[in-house]
């Protein structure tokens, strides 16, 4: 084409401004022809979907397809084009992490990156977003349990957490209310399938109060409302008596659980209500570690020794010349089932016509209540077994013997003495070398180690002699029946966890659990708040619940009593649960032929001109039963009413309370 290009048959086209740009350089739709340089040109590869064309002279064709929003304003991730006036954007820069964004008209970009309060300001759960001044707020941190928010202008925020009054009832650490009897008894509780109980909460509603201690505001207690029956709760041990709590969950709901050993109810912990010591320590050291702190004296050579040990590093060694242990805090060995356990052994065996002790619970001037030692009668060695309930006499048993006559220096024994209140026997299990046990020793009795005796020792007897020769490792006392059958033992060292101890401070008006071993003598193992109640009792044998006991409702009880004669002895059942030192017992008496007295007038124990009125309690010594029953003695101390020879006319009511 003439004028356009180069002309034909010339055959060059330099410094021909007309030149013809070949097709060839397309190679696909959109791809453009752009200059290089003067009278030179490229092609522009076609861009991406969306993007646009920019000027960039870095580039050879001095263009550019980039993302629509980029126009060189981004510079890092987040950045935003936002609209500074017509037609025109500009990059407001990200902003630091949990911000948001905001209108702000002051800002070029008409926004800014503010606080967040919701993200960043509350930490946890509850925490309140609270104004502090005009268009300012913070934090207000949740409160503890219980607590509520209240106005309070010398605070920051102009609000604080604070305690109030829970206590709804007069009547603390109780059942409150449930299903009843025909006689008005507690009947929550009852025999479920196989070892199990079940809680009747319909159509009575089961209502139980957790005592929580005390608060800026008073008493602080939880109260939670059972509307559900539960059937087949426990999974109880075969055996055994447990004592069946409530642990709250919720104002609706509790778990339940049991303990083998009875809670504590008292003003300070009695740490001889168990005694756990594993001998940990340095090879000759005399310093006996007791978990739940009680203080042992080491007497003649008695020491840790790291050369032998069933657990751990250590053990008791005892030399078989006057060596021993002692603790001289020991008073008794409770109401209920208890354990006494170690593990033994021998370096020398006793030689003919001699014993050597294990351990010794008793009077340590007369040894007189629980003893059992290895004795040799003419050649043959069994152990030997001595109990009291009198503190004078071997009343229970004097010398009763084992069956096993097999016994060898250097191996490991575990004896395990058990009484079991449930079953009224004495038994004494034994292990050769962690084997299973067998039941080498039984007596059937239900007469209990006299309360009030002095002190224990392991490894000779209170009268000072029988001495142990060998080592003793894992010995404990425990008050339960850990096990009423024969057993096989553990391969662990005992913990003092193993079965759980309860101890309710009065003082404080709380409920504990053990959950750590004491570190030193006369110092009370780690103990945790437990928003906690026990509620009764349930017996079993092989396979079934054979006795359930709902404690009384209220921590109260009104018993009656008929047809006493003068000076009879009597029981009566009220189920408070807690010791007898804690019950105020009250005396109504109805004279049936006695026209002085109004039906149910009070009277009490005292002696006015001729009028006598006694309603005593069991001695002390005497008194193993307390939790949910007292006997009245008999002879000269019976009951007695104006001096009538025979009270068998009158019925008694008697009211009885806990003390707190």
């Amino acid at each position: 084409m003439s004028g356009f290009g180069v002309d034909r048959g010339s055959g060059s086209s330099a410094g021909n401004p007309d030149s013809t740009i070949s097709e060839s350089l397309i190679d696909a739709k959109g791809d453009l022809i752009a200059g290089t340089a003067d009278n030179a040109a490229a092609r522009l590869a076609v861009g991406a979907n969306e993007t646009r064309l920019v000027a960039d002279s870095a580039e050879v064709t001095g263009l550019k397809w980039v993302a629509d929003t980029t126009n060189y304003a981004i510079a890092a991730k987040g950045d935003i084009l936002a609209g500074t006036a017509a037609d025109t954007v500009a990059a407001l820069t990200v902003g630091a992490d949990k911000r948001r964004l905001a209108a702000d008209s002051a800002q070029s970009t008409g926004l800014a990156w503010v606080a967040d309060t919701q993200n960043t300001v509350a930490d946890a759960k509850g925490d309140l977003l609270v104004g502090t001044a005009a268009d300012t707020i913070a934090r207000l941190a949740v409160g503890t349990d219980g607590q509520v928010p209240v106005a309070a202008s010398g605070e920051a925020t102009g609000i604080l957490w604070s305690d109030v009054p829970t206590n709804t009832s007069p009547h603390r650490q109780t059942q409150l209310a449930g299903a009843i009897d025909s006689s008005g008894y507690n009947a929550t509780i009852s025999a479920g399938a196989g070892l199990n109980f079940n809680v009747d909460a319909t159509p009575v509603n089961a209502v139980y109060s957790f005592a929580g201690g005390f608060n800026a505001a008073g008493a602080s207690d939880l109260v939670t409302v059972l509307s559900a029956d539960a059937s087949n709760q426990g999974s109880l041990n075969a055996s055994n008596t447990h004592y069946i709590h409530a642990t709250r969950a919720s104002a609706t709901a509790v778990t339940w659980g049991q303990a083998l050993i009875l809670p504590q109810y008292g003003y300070a912990f009695a740490r001889t209500q168990g005694a756990l010591l594993n001998f940990e320590g340095s090879d000759a050291a005399t310093t006996m570690i007791d978990d739940f702190g009680n203080s042992w004296t080491a007497s003649g050579n008695a020491q840790l020794d790291t050369a032998q040990s069933k657990f751990g590093t250590s053990s008791l060694l005892l030399d078989g010349t006057g060596d021993y242990i002692e603790c001289l805090d020991f008073r008794t060995l409770g109401e209920a089932s208890w354990e006494i356990s170690g593990w033994f052994r021998w370096n020398s065996l006793p030689t003919a016509g001699n014993r050597q002790t294990l351990f010794n619970f008793g009077l340590v001037t007369s040894g007189y209540g629980a003893l059992l030692s290895l004795y040799n009668n003419a050649g043959t060695t069994k152990l030997e077994m001595y109990l009291s309930s009198t503190g004078t006499s071997n009343d229970i048993a004097i010398g009763s013997v084992g069956a096993s006559t097999s016994w060898s220096t250097g191996v490991w024994y575990k004896v395990r003495m058990v009484f079991d209140a449930l079953a009224g026997t004495y038994r004494v299990y034994l292990s050769n070398a962690g084997a299973a046990e067998s039941q080498d020793l039984t007596l059937s009795s239900t007469t209990r180690i006299n309360s009030g005796f002095v002190g224990a020792r392991v490894g000779m007897s209170a009268a000072g002699n029988q001495p142990f020769n060998g080592w003793v490792d894992a010995f404990r006392l425990i008050r339960c029946a850990t096990n009423t059958s024969t057993e096989t033992p553990s391969a662990s060292a005992p913990t003092i966890t193993d079965y759980p101890v309860h101890f309710f401070s009065v003082p404080e008006m709380k409920m504990y659990e053990v959950t750590g071993a004491s570190t030193s003598g006369g110092t009370n193992p780690t103990m945790t708040a437990r928003t906690r109640v026990f509620v009764g009792e349930c017996d079993t044998n092989g396979s079934s619940v054979t006795a359930a006991r709902n404690y009384a409702l209220r921590g109260e009880a009104f018993v009656t009593l008929a047809g006493v004669g003068a000076s009879t002895g009597f029981t009566i059942t009220h189920n408070l649960g807690v010791p007898r030192e804690f019950q105020i017992p009250t005396l109504l008496a109805q004279g049936a032929l006695d026209s002085r007295y109004i039906p149910w007038s009070t009277v009490s124990a005292v002696t006015t001109g001729a009028d006598v009125y006694y309603f005593p309690l069991e001695s002390e010594a005497s008194q193993f039963s307390g939790r949910n029953k007292f006997q009245g003695m008999t002879g000269a101390n019976g009951i007695v009413v104006n001096g009538i020879a025979s009270t068998s006319n009158y019925i008694f009511g008697l009211l009885v309370k806990r003390s707190w």
